[in-house]
């Protein structure tokens, strides 16, 4: 019985990659396969993604020399819309290629360079169970092709046993997604034609009722050819029989048939389940789960060893991590589970929003740069493009939790606009995860840390926020307080992560003159009404924290709270800009109008009426006057709206940067003004207004 650092379960991608990663390093791996290499296996298509994991094996010029055809895009028949469309990978400023496999082969290639880098690596032995102790996972039962059984122990136990996945079908991790049971059903033939240049080197998808197909040209006149159906065709599966209902599909779809019309199938029709699915974790005490083991996506985008290779680096990463500071193993569990599980969920936004949008190529696009989070900066074609070439948050290239700076790595100049510059680097390590909360004990309190690595090691090195833009996604509660008009006075942010209870800042909007008093008497009403509130209890505690402000009591007179709906999903980018005009007409329908123009948020986090720049969007308060009229029905308000989008929108336009279109924004509206209102201040937050 030998003792290992890791025991790897299943030879794939996921299994190999790990197994690499750790025996470089200098760790006792044993990686254990049921199957005896070559041996076939569905999911030829790869994406451009996969390129980099290569580069970080060692195995890409092994793939390079092995004679695969290099896959140059994707063209799409989809939906109502027949017109073909496609994807050229060759837009991508780096990694323009991919490849169409042999998966046999390829498998084989990098299982071999595991064994290559010394892995220990034992075909047809398969593991029947893994073994627990305390809770914790020691170790695995194996099987060899005699029958015999034997133990092996290890301080940490991978499962990367593709969809068989012994460990979540065993614990009952396994959550199917809802809209995505299908069933794939594929041959190969030979002799197929090709799609003309420049789309000869594309994988075809074509919609079919009820489903889709896909054409992969592999290499020497062989073609894989698959259907991915619904279950509503498992009538039509079963009466006529496999083989007679994929010919009869293949033949009913024009753009599929004349590329096979002259070529002859070889081998059976096999059929296997492709139900998306995902483990409801991704890891234990001694256990991490990779691959298909761990998650899997509707192949419509060919993420399927993407998404292997990319667990395969997280995962060996976390067990070297761990193996040289196990008292981390919690937090490096966490972070794998977290970062790997972020790339899951966009891939897999992403598949969703293919199949939604029905061939709508703009709405396709516009969920691609809702998914990457970059507005205007990335036109939504080139957006879809860096998402589909697996280059989303790939864990081996640079950067991988800042998808933006990969965005722009990746598409150069067209990604329109200055994007935000890394996180502090240093030539020796890389951040490789945004600010995270560091748990001490269950009431002790919260830190901010961020992961660094250097080669295959995981560190966490401590990070002292210096503002509210610092903070990570749901770090701070921002309150606005309002008068008896219910006009801002302040902003009131309960910090969430300063110690064991929250702190509290009340920062003054410039809408009237600047009341110690007052400020101080809010914020003692907040502090209040916080304190004594744990934040360490999770999500549960956000509720509490929002309802003991609403209902704080001891507020100065008049001064009461609703939450910011602006600032509760994200960090405070900057401070908003405030332009405040009084009514010339006391006895007007409006005493006060407010102007705020904030760096861009969501457009169902705004009030109307707005006009949107390219960095900015400007939005009017009060929403309604006194006699109940909506704001811009009011003609002098309408024409103070009209001049101010104007002289703001012809302001703005050769802004470059944010903060260059603030400064810029408030040049223009301290000259704003018009019959009927006039400028009394005009400044950021915690600016004091004039007398």
């Amino acid at each position: 019985m030998s003792a290992w650092d890791a025991v790897v379960i299943g030879g794939g991608p996921a299994g190999s990659g790990v197994a690499t990663y750790l025996a470089r390093e200098g760790r006792r791996v044993l990686l254990l396969e049921r199957s005896r290499f070559p041996r076939e296996h569905i999911g030829e298509s790869l994406l451009p993604g996969v390129l980099p994991y290569l580069e970080a094996l060692g195995a890409r010029e092994l793939v390079e020399n092995a004679g695969f055809l290099r896959k140059l895009g994707q063209t799409f028949i989809w939906g109502r819309d027949r017109a073909p469309w496609r994807l050229d990978f060759r837009e991508l400023d780096v990694y323009p290629y991919a490849y169409f496999v042999e998966r046999s082969r390829f498998d084989a290639i990098l299982l071999e360079h595991a064994r290559s880098s010394g892995a220990e690596v034992g075909e047809e032995r398969a593991v029947t169970r893994v073994l627990f102790e305390e809770g914790r996972a020691v170790g695995v039962v194996h099987r060899g092709p005699d029958g015999e059984e034997g133990q092996e122990r290890a301080r940490f136990v991978v499962d990367a046993s593709g969809a068989s996945a012994v460990v979540a079908r065993t614990a009952g991790l396994r959550r199917h997604v809802r809209g995505l049971k299908n069933v794939a059903v594929w041959s190969y033939w030979r002799g197929a034609g090709r799609l003309s240049p420049p789309a000869d080197c594309d994988i075809l998808t074509v919609s079919v009722p009820d489903g889709w197909i896909w054409v992969i040209p592999i290499a020497e006149g062989r073609t894989s050819v698959g259907v991915v159906t619904s279950g509503v065709t498992r009538g039509a599966r079963e009466e006529g029989g496999l083989s007679s209902w994929y010919e009869a599909t293949l033949r009913g779809c024009a753009p599929v048939w004349r590329l096979l019309a002259a070529a002859r199938r070889e081998g059976e029709v096999r059929a296997a389940r492709d139900w998306s699915y995902r483990s409801r974790r991704f890891s234990g005490p001694g256990i991490l789960l990779a691959g298909d083991a761990a998650c899997f996506i509707d192949p419509i985008l060919s993420t399927g060893v993407h998404l292997a290779m990319s667990s395969a680096y997280w995962a060996a990463a976390t067990i070297h991590s761990c193996l040289d500071d196990p008292k981390l193993e919690g937090f490096y569990r966490r972070f794998y589970d977290e970062t790997y599980g972020a790339m899951y969920r966009e891939l897999l936004a992403q598949v969703k929003s293919f199949y939604r949008a029905e061939g709508r190529r703009d709405s396709i696009y516009w969920s691609s740069k809702k998914i990457l989070r970059v507005g205007q900066t990335v036109p939504g074609n080139l957006a879809f493009l860096f998402i589909t070439a697996g280059l989303l948050r790939n864990a081996a290239t640079a950067l991988p939790h800042d998808p933006l700076a990969q965005a722009r790595a990746a598409l150069g100049a067209r990604a329109l606009g200055p994007l935000p510059g890394p996180a502090t680097e240093s030539s020796s390590a890389r951040v490789v995860s945004p600010r995270l909360v560091w748990r001490v004990k269950p009431r002790a309190g919260a830190s901010l840390v961020t992961v660094h690595q250097r080669g295959m090691r995981l560190s966490v090195v401590p990070f002292t926020p210096t503002g509210l833009r610092d903070r990570p996604r749901g770090g701070f509660l921002a309150f606005e307080m309002v008068d008896s008009g219910r006009s801002p006075l302040a902003m009131a942010i309960v910090d969430l992560h300063e110690g064991s209870a929250p702190s509290v800042v009340v920062q003054a909007y410039p809408a009237r003159p600047r009341d110690e008093a007052l400020l101080e008497g809010i914020r003692e009403a907040v502090s209040r009404a916080v304190r004594g509130l744990s934040v360490i209890s999770g999500v549960a505690s956000r509720p509490r924290l929002r309802r003991a402000v609403s209902q704080a009591t001891g507020m100065p007179p008049g001064v009461s709270v609703r939450p910011s709906r602006e600032l509760q999903r994200g960090p405070l980018v900057e401070a908003p800009l405030t332009a405040v005009f009084d009514a010339t007409d006391a006895g007007g329908p409006l005493a006060r109008l407010y102007l705020i123009v904030e760096a861009r948020v969501p457009l169902e986090l705004t009030d109307l009426p707005r006009v949107r720049t390219r960095f900015l969007d400007v939005w009017v308060r009060p929403g309604r006057a006194k006699d109940g009229r909506e704001i811009g029905a009011i003609p002098e308000v309408a024409s103070l709206l009209s001049i101010g989008s104007t002289r703001l929108w012809e302001a703005l336009l050769p802004a470059a940067t944010r903060a260059e279109a603030f400064a810029l924004a408030e040049t223009a509206l301290r000259g704003s003004g018009t019959d009927g209102f006039a400028l009394v201040a005009c400044g950021r937050l915690g600016q004091v207004a004039p007398d």
